[in-house]
This record gives structure tokens, C-alpha cells and sequence, in this order.
């Protein structure tokens, strides 16, 4: 029986991938257990589509990544008279703004903690699909 893996399974498959398989072990441990399911025509067209869709997806992803490098992204943050910073840039307002301006979400902000110090800061953040790239943050006073 030909299947298509819908799960890694250890010797036999990788998911997305599809094999021919005993049809003993497809109808009592693989599609039971929601590792694989029948390669029928149908399946495999919906497969077909969604890997060009991906693929897609990761082209567009890459493109965004090289687009943010060149970028520099201002935050204003009001400061007292001696310079102390009175508030933060975290991770959400981060992506905020990378929404707000380029309409991008963005899997994970790579902080440690807060941004308080004004000036340029480089910090990681993850587009998903394993592309992460750096973005150059510059923190201005109000």
C-alpha cells in the first residue's frame, strides 16, 4: 500500500514523503496511530499543493530576511535630563513594528531582556521556516 507520512517514523519514513509499505503494517499501526495516511490521487495533488505553497512561502521568507538587514528600525523613548532612558523597547513592541511597517510576523524576538540604552542595538529574530536574521535596532531620545 502506498502512504504518505504524516510523522517521522524511525527506519520506515520522513513526514511529507511517501513509500510503499505492507498493507498490514499501513491498516494496523500507521494509520491507526495518525503516522500516515493512504497516497491516494486526491492526497497526493493536496500534498503537491502545499509544498509548492511552501516553498513559496520560503522564497518570500528569504526575501524578507535580506530586506530587514538593510533596515534600521527607530524607536523614540523619552529620557530625563540626564540621560536615564524612562522606558523600554521589549520584544512585543518590536513586533509591532515590524508588522505595522513591513506587515511581517515574526516567530520569536531573540532579547535577553528590555532595550533601555539609546543608541543601535543588533538583535536576532526568527521568520520561521529556520530563517533568522539580525535587525539593527536604534533607540533615539524623544
Amino acid at each position: 500500500m502506498r502512504v504518505l507520512f504524516l510523522e517521522n517514523v524511525k527506519k520506515v519514513g520522513r513526514k511529507s514523503e511517501t513509500k510503499e509499505v505492507n498493507d498490514g503494517y499501513a491498516r494496523n499501526f500507521l494509520i491507526p496511530k495518525k503516522l500516515a495516511i493512504a497516497a491516494t490521487n486526491e492526497v497526493l495533488a493536496k500534498q503537491t499543493d502545499e509544498d509548492a505553497h511552501s516553498k513559496a512561502q520560503l522564497e518570500h521568507l528569504k526575501k524578507t530576511k535580506i530586506d530587514l538587514e538593510k533596515e534600521v528600525f527607530i524607536f523614540k523613548v523619552k529620557t530625563g535630563k540626564d540621560g536615564s532612558v524612562f522606558n523600554s523597547i521589549n520584544g512585543k513592541d518590536i513586533e509591532k513594528e515590524l508588522f505595522a511597517r513591513n506587515k511581517i510576523k515574526v516567530k520569536k524576538v531573540f532579547l535577553d531582556r528590555p532595550l533601555k540604552a539609546p543608541g543601535e542595538h543588533k538583535i536576532n529574530i526568527d521568520l520561521g521556516q529556520k530563517i533568522t536574521t539580525k535587525l539593527t535596532i536604534n533607540i533615539v531620545s524623544a
